[in-house]
């Protein structure tokens, strides 16, 4: 009968082990490249508690950031610093950091200086949506260039 317990006990946490909610996400090899932002919006649930995207705006095609292999992307707007006191602006450059971890990219604002994160809520190979805050999305599409 102790046998029996130990197999059992065995079989289990071996299919515990195998569990697809623990193997590692490879984001950041699909995240490499230039992308452009489609559309932003609401995630919302239904009453059976799955998640529906509600449709926001639509966002103005054109590459956004293009993310390099050495943890480096290139924001296209820029980043930039209000002065309070003069209400002048200053241009704060357009390259800064980013880091995978887990299911979560980080890009480091200049303009904030620090770490905006946002949970990858889906990502293949042409197409990521990310998700910031409880309930807001954006979602992006890899520009292929030629």
């Amino acid at each position: 009968m102790k046998y029996q317990w130990c197999i059992v006990i065995l079989v289990v946490a071996g299919l515990w082990s195998c569990n697809s909610n623990y193997a590692p996400h490879h984001y950041d090899k699909q995240l490499l490249g230039h992308w452009t932002f489609v559309k932003s919006g609401k995630i919302a649930f239904d009453r059976m508690g799955n998640n529906i995207m509600k449709p926001g705006v639509s966002l103005k095609k054109g590459i956004v950031y293009s993310f390099l292999p050495n943890g480096f992307c290139e924001n296209k707007v820029g980043y930039y610093y209000n002065n309070p006191v003069t209400h002048a602006t200053s241009f704060l450059g357009n390259t800064t950091s980013y880091k995978m971890v887990d299911d979560s990219l980080g890009i480091y604002d200049l303009s904030k200086r620090k770490w905006q994160w946002m949970k990858v809520y889906y990502m293949d190979a042409d197409t990521m949506i990310l998700k910031y805050g409880d309930t807001a999305y954006v979602k992006a599409a890899k520009a292929h260039q030629n």
